[in-house]
């Protein structure tokens, strides 16, 4: 068995232990089982951002999506690209989903909004959420040849404008901060 199959079973055995009704050991106080009980939950699970260092592997984040959880997650996102569903999109973004994941294709929620000519999901995508418009598919193709490619000029007009955008923000990134004004050290 692994440690990540052992630890829900033992989480289920010090839940147990602390549930009405256990008699405990009767050398022990409440707060002593208590203790002794939660230095276990923190020997199994990382509650602590800096617990997921090398030498603490073996613990269980669980904060930590597993593969399935992922999957479902771009399922999600891509269809509600397809679908136009800026509300879904919104609930998404709001629960700090990666709104820049991508599917088996590498293609991104981006990328399906423009084929599909979802000019308000595209907007939300690069306005709200400022995704990355120079991802490529794995036929390298960037959202807005989908776009050009299923003939939606608003959308080309949008993510071509939006890509001048962050090629700006990039260039004044690069250049650094102006260290010789008192703005430029704040």
């Amino acid at each position: 068995m692994s440690h990540r199959e052992e630890a829900p079973e033992k989480t289920q055995n010090m839940l147990e232990r602390l549930s009405l009704g256990w008699p405990g050991n009767a050398s022990e106080s409440p707060l002593e089982e208590l203790e002794e009980v939660s230095g276990e939950l923190v020997s199994l699970f990382n509650f602590h951002n800096y617990d997921n260092l090398r030498h603490f592997v073996k613990k269980q984040d669980p904060r930590r999506q597993d593969g399935d959880d992922r999957n479902k997650s771009v399922f999600n996102l891509m269809f509600a690209a397809y679908s136009g569903d800026v509300s879904a999109l919104r609930r998404f973004a709001l629960s700090s989903m990666d709104m820049d994941l991508k599917d088996y294709d590498s293609r991104t929620a981006l990328h399906i909004a423009a084929a599909e000519g979802h000019i308000d999901v595209v907007r939300f995508l690069t306005e709200t959420c400022k995704v990355d418009p120079f991802v490529e598919d794995r036929w390298g193709n960037l959202p807005v040849d989908d776009a050009m490619q299923f003939g939606h000029n608003e959308i080309m007009k949008v993510l071509k404008d939006y890509q001048q955008v962050c090629r700006q923000q990039e260039t004044q990134h690069k250049e650094g901060p102006k260290l010789d004004t008192i703005e430029g050290m704040v």
